[in-house]
């Protein structure tokens, strides 16, 4: 029977694509097992951290013959970015801020890390109970649910897309453009209205030679007519 065994993980390799392992003691820097082939899911493959302040992940291993197989890994440095779990959940984390978690009491997907430029979280969260997917980076995010969509800043403007329509929130709410056209989809205003709303030089200009052109028609429209 083969006897399993615990050791500390000094170091690994994956040149190849298969992780392969030196194991040792992290305390003297002596490693005594090299190229120890690394066992795990199939579709997974991860390297662990190298030893940091005397700390480091440890293998549990067997040996086969001439060969060593790592069959189960830890690495207790990463604990506190998993937090508290429940019954069916699972967790993908590592040395930084960047995690992957299914959550099986919400049917959820998160994925999480941290703006390093603000020091403010990054999320994308899909809760499967609540039917709601939020992508939040610092202070702004978006919410969606199978028939509303809310983008917003805290603090500052939104805008919510709902079936009864668009709707928009703001100190300020700047609408730039050549041309801009406004108007009833249903039917109950006599087609589309050009206008300029708050528009770039461009977009003056161009209001001002279909003014000019309206003007011109409704001349002609009396002189013919009477």
């Amino acid at each position: 029977m083969n006897k399993i065994q615990t050791a500390d993980i000094l170091a690994t390799r994956a040149d190849t694509g298969e992780v392969r392992a030196t194991l040792g003691n992290a305390a003297t820097g002596r490693g005594y097992l090299q190229e120890a082939a690394v066992y795990g899911p199939d579709g997974f493959v991860s390297r662990p951290l190298p030893p940091t302040d005397g700390e480091c992940a440890q293998a549990l291993y067997a040996k086969l013959g001439h060969h060593t197989a790592v069959i189960g890994s830890r690495d207790n440095r990463h604990a506190d970015k998993v937090g508290t779990m429940d019954d069916g959940d699972r967790m993908i984390v590592s040395g930084g801020e960047a995690r992957i978690m299914v959550k099986y009491g919400r049917d959820a997907i998160n994925l999480y890390t941290v703006n390093q430029g603000v020091d403010q979280s990054m999320m994308i969260d899909l809760d499967g109970a609540a039917g709601l997917t939020t992508i939040s980076n610092g202070k702004a995010y978006v919410t969606m649910r199978e028939d509303k969509l809310v983008l917003a800043v805290n603090g500052g403007g939104s805008i919510t897309i709902d079936k009864g329509g668009i709707k928009l929130i703001g100190g300020s709410i700047d609408v730039l453009g050549g041309f801009v056209r406004l108007g009833d989809q249903g039917g109950g205003s006599p087609g589309m209205v050009p206008m300029a709303l708050g528009a770039s030089p461009a977009a003056v200009a161009s209001a001002k030679v279909f003014g000019a052109l309206m003007v011109f028609a409704l001349a002609f429209l009396v002189l013919v007519f009477g």
